[in-house]
């Protein structure tokens, strides 16, 4: 299966020169992970467990970060970003498309957790997870206002 939630910036910026986004970093506040699918105790539970070393370890680890290194126009108000995105103190370049509407940013990203040592359920790291198994990608989608 799979879940979805919410989960707020500390922080952030969007640079602009000319009208043209060049530049920006966004904190994201690791311990706002909220689930938006399930309720009562199977709720906390797995907000707890995303919380905890076996996912973000964000006691150890609060802040997340993406940080805009290259922004190129595509079209209208449409932007190829290439950026590093931390998490758990690794940090990746990435590469994703952003829209610049109406003062709202909104981009989605899919990551790799396996590439932030996420390893709960991990088939990169657990070869014998069966039905156990937890896909390593994940959808990120940012919407930020400016």
């Amino acid at each position: 299966g799979e879940h979805e939630g919410n989960i707020f910036l500390k922080a952030g910026h969007l640079h602009f020169e000319d009208d043209k986004l060049v530049s920006g970093k966004i904190e994201i506040d690791m311990n706002t992970i909220s689930c938006t699918d399930l309720s009562g105790t199977y709720k906390n539970k797995l907000e707890t467990h995303l919380n905890s070393p076996d996912f973000f370890d964000t006691k150890k680890f609060p802040v997340s970060s993406i940080e805009l290194i290259k922004c190129q126009e595509i079209g209208n108000k449409e932007y190829k970003i290439n950026a590093e995105i931390t998490i758990k103190d690794i940090t990746k370049e990435i590469q994703f498309t952003a829209e610049l509407l109406d003062g709202t940013a909104s981009a989605n990203i899919i990551l790799d957790r396996s590439e932030f040592d996420v390893r709960y359920g991990s088939g990169t790291f657990f070869s014998d997870l069966g039905d156990n198994l937890i896909y390593d990608d994940f959808e990120l989608n940012i919407r930020m206002f400016y």
